[in-house]
C-alpha cells in the first residue's frame, strides 16, 4: 500500500529563510536555506520511506550548487550532473556527491536519470543550465515533489518566451539564455506545480499534490526582476541571431 501524500502549508514569506553558503561552498545567494524550508515543510520520500530522501542537480560544481549544505546535514541519496571538468576539493571535508560528466539534453534527461534509478517521484530537482532549461523540464517525465530552476530574471514581468531549442547551446555570459518567469510559470502549472518563490534569479515550484496553500501564490506578487548579468560581454551572441519562442 502507498502511504498517502502529506499536504503542506507553505510560509508564502519564507525568502527570511535564505541562507549563507555552507564554509563558503554552496548556493551563490542562499538559495540553499529557501529549499532547506521547503524540504522540511513538504513531506518526503512517500513511497520510499526506508530510504534517504532523493535529488538530483543539474548544473553543480564541488565548490557552487543548490544542494552542497542540503547534504551536511541529512543523510540524503542522490546524484550531481554537470558538463564541465569540477575541481578537487580543497580539504574543508564537506560530503560531496561524485559528479557525473553529461551534458544534458531534451533526448537524454530521461533515460539518464532512469539508468540512475532515480525515483520517479524523487524530492528534489536542481536545474541550472544557462541555456535549454525551460526545453530539458519539458522533456522530463519524472515528478520531483520540488523543483528549483534558474530563469532569466532580465526578461519582464509579462514576457513569456525562452530560447529556441539548441542542444549545441552554450551561455556565452550575456542575456541570452534561458527562460523567463512567466514561461516557467505557464509550464510549471500544466505539470501540474506551483510556482511558491523567485529569489535573486531562481524559480522555486511544488508539485501541487505537496502543497496545501497554493492559492496563496500569485505569479504577480512573486516576480522578482534581478540583473545579474551585463548586457553584453566579448562573446556575446549578435542580437540578430538570438532566437526567442513565445510559449
Amino acid at each position: 500500500n502507498k502511504k498517502e501524500l502529506h499536504m503542506s502549508y507553505i510560509d508564502t514569506d519564507f525568502k527570511k529563510y535564505a541562507a549563507k553558503p555552507y564554509k563558503k561552498h554552496g548556493s551563490r545567494f542562499g538559495e540553499a536555506g529557501l529549499i532547506k524550508y521547503l524540504m522540511n515543510t513538504v513531506e518526503k520520500t512517500s513511497e520510499f520511506t526506508s530510504k534517504p530522501p532523493y535529488l538530483v542537480e543539474v548544473g553543480v560544481h564541488s565548490f557552487e550548487g543548490n544542494t552542497i549544505s542540503l547534504i551536511q546535514d541529512e543523510p540524503w541519496d542522490g546524484i550531481w550532473i554537470d558538463m564541465g571538468e569540477s575541481p578537487d576539493l580543497d580539504g574543508d571535508g564537506y560530503k560531496l556527491f561524485p559528479i557525473q560528466k553529461h551534458k544534458i539534453t531534451v533526448d537524454n534527461i530521461n533515460p539518464i536519470l532512469a539508468a540512475n534509478k532515480v525515483p520517479w517521484d524523487f524530492d528534489l530537482f536542481s536545474l541550472d543550465i544557462d541555456g535549454n532549461d525551460y526545453w530539458v523540464w519539458k522533456a522530463m517525465m519524472f515528478k520531483p515533489r520540488v523543483v528549483i530552476i534558474e530563469y532569466n530574471a532580465h526578461l519582464l514581468i509579462d514576457e513569456s518566451k525562452t530560447i529556441a531549442r539548441d542542444d549545441d547551446f552554450y551561455w556565452r555570459g550575456d542575456r541570452y539564455h534561458g527562460a523567463s518567469l512567466k514561461a516557467l510559470n505557464k509550464l510549471a502549472i500544466e505539470k501540474e506545480y506551483t510556482l511558491v518563490c523567485a529569489y535573486c534569479h531562481n524559480a522555486l515550484f511544488v508539485r501541487n499534490d505537496c502543497i496545501d496553500n497554493p492559492e496563496d501564490f500569485k505569479y504577480e506578487e512573486i516576480y522578482e526582476y534581478f540583473p545579474v548579468h551585463a548586457f553584453s560581454t566579448p562573446k556575446s551572441l549578435p542580437e540578430s541571431d538570438q532566437v526567442w519562442v513565445e510559449v
